[in-house]
């Protein structure tokens, strides 16, 4: 199997826009945020899906602009929570 890329999302190529957690003057995150993004898709991208056998997921988090770097510590955690839920309809 080739394992090529079929769909790329956004298509826009625009970044995705989630919360940041309040940081202090240190940059450690005094104040953790949550975010949820759906991402909607045409009939034509959702039937990409049917004939793959693979789905990759690839995620890349920067700071705000104008932010330094944000400092972690080992009491720290990041979550990241990804599913997939389609849903098509015929005739619309």
């Amino acid at each position: 199997l080739a394992h090529r890329s079929l769909l790329l999302i956004p298509q826009s190529g625009t970044d995705m826009q989630i919360a940041s957690g309040v940081v202090d003057a240190g940059g450690i995150v005094t104040v953790p945020a949550a975010s949820s993004l759906v991402i909607p898709l045409t009939g034509a991208e959702v039937k990409q899906f049917s004939p793959a056998h693979f789905v990759r997921y690839a995620l890349k988090l920067n700071t705000p602009a104008g932010s330094g770097p944000v400092t972690f510590t080992t009491s720290d955690q990041v979550r990241i929570k990804v599913w997939v839920q389609l849903s098509y309809r015929v005739g619309q």
